[in-house]
């Protein structure tokens, strides 16, 4: 019976107490869910990011949850968001037009505390993604590789093509108009290529989603009309990590 919430911002208040029945998978580390949880449904009229803040009026290690479409994650659909946040990190999903989300704060077993968290719409700020320290100038005939391995965990990206897991996201400094391509190989991860003036999902310029293994790779090309800072991020569609290697290069 979940809580509707108005589209409108919005500070929710509540307290938990005794058992539960909803979990997820950010949960399995020490049954940090299997307390009692209070869950609220938003239908947002038009696509947004949602931005949720645990505040202080928390006094206990909240975990928070969002699924689509259901208060529970039905035929292995991962959540939106699993993670136990600190207080005061803003946190984001990316909601579509009319689809239902199901915002879920839960609870350890033997809890008793009191929560707050703000639910907002709009832009979140850049400092709510991490942008990698390394950077990506453009350059005519410039070439960028790197190798990395993406460990299993919620993320902070998130976008149209989805992005639960873990991610890099790399500044763009683009120096005049010029041609991207971009070139995702992965053996162990189901990659996602996002291309972006900013941190919101709402500044998504271009997105393209793969399978584990997909051959050659995945690819993305953008074409940059504006001069400008720009950024890439490598996403995945789930959370279970996975080795990956970029190549960026420019026309």
């Amino acid at each position: 019976m979940p809580i509707e919430l108005p589209f409108a911002p919005t500070t929710v208040r509540g307290r938990l107490v005794g058992g539960g029945s909803a979990e997820g998978w950010c949960g399995d580390d020490g049954d940090r869910d299997r307390g009692r949880e209070d869950t609220y449904v938003l239908a947002p009229p038009y696509s947004t990011d949602v931005i949720l803040t645990m505040r202080d009026g928390t006094d206990f290690q909240a975990l928070l949850r969002v699924n689509a479409g259901a208060c529970t994650s039905v035929d292995e659909q991962l959540p939106e968001t699993c993670v136990v946040p600190d207080i005061d990190d803003p946190r984001h999903f990316w909601a579509e037009a009319g689809e239902e989300y199901y915002i879920s704060v839960d609870s350890p077993p033997g809890s008793d505390g009191r929560y707050e968290f703000d639910v907002s719409f709009g832009w979140p700020p850049l400092e709510a993604c991490d942008v990698h320290p390394m950077s990506i100038t453009q350059e005519p005939g410039g070439f960028f590789l790197w190798e990395n391995n993406l460990g299993s965990g919620q993320g902070r990206v998130d976008g149209a093509c989805g992005g639960p897991g873990l991610e890099n996201m790399f500044l763009l400094e683009i120096k005049e108009p010029s041609l991207m391509t971009v070139l995702v190989e992965s053996s162990g991860l189901r990659p996602i290529i996002s291309v972006r003036s900013n941190c919101a999902a709402a500044s998504e310029l271009k997105c393209v989603a793969g399978e584990v293994g997909d051959l050659p790779g995945l690819f993305l090309e953008h074409y940059f009309e504006e001069p400008g800072s720009y950024y890439l991020a490598i996403d995945q569609a789930d959370v279970a990590g996975g080795d990956y290697v970029l190549q960026v290069s420019f026309s």
